[in-house]
């Protein structure tokens, strides 16, 4: 028996020989109000923190900065923790959220989702959501398919109807 387990596509990930022979089960995304109720047990449990050591809504942005990952919630929570082993604070789970990266990878689909959305956004002319994801894809040095996008808009979107 094998039992694995990716946070890629399976689909784009696995070569098909094993897929095929494989049962794939999907995950979903936690709720924040789950993974606040893990990260109040590790606090309480392992790290032995009090509530008057564990500043206000603390592990509630923790828990929204996971985007429903609890092992990425329980990574910032320990990291946190070796920094400032006395309290858990608002102001260092923000500064630790600043530093962290998007999760982007252009061999998966999420490359895919963000170039879609952000042609998407151009074309509904949404600015605020067309700047977000021209931001996520410069950020991870997507230049290129930026270019492309901007140079496929006007044929896909305006078209050639009348050249002149």
């Amino acid at each position: 028996m094998l039992i694995g387990a990716t946070t890629e596509n399976p689909i784009m990930s696995i070569v098909p020989a094993i897929r095929s022979r494989c049962q794939i089960f999907e995950f979903q995304a936690l709720d924040e109000a789950d993974i606040q109720t893990t990260l109040q047990r590790a606090v309480t449990d392992i790290y032995h923190l009090t509530d008057d050591q564990v500043e206000a809504n603390a592990l509630e942005l923790i828990a929204v900065s996971a985007d429903g990952d609890l092992r990425v919630a329980l990574n910032i929570l320990e990291t946190i923790h070796a920094i400032d082993a006395a309290q858990i604070t608002v102001a260092a789970v923000q500064n630790f959220a600043q530093q962290q990266h998007f999760s982007y990878d252009r061999k998966a689909t999420k490359h895919y989702d963000y170039l879609s959305a952000y042609s998407d956004s151009m074309a509904g002319s949404d600015t605020d959501a067309a700047l977000y994801y021209l931001a996520i894809l410069l950020k991870n040095n997507d230049l290129p398919s930026v270019v492309r996008r901007l140079r496929e808009i006007p044929y896909t979107y305006i078209g050639l109807a009348n050249p002149e």
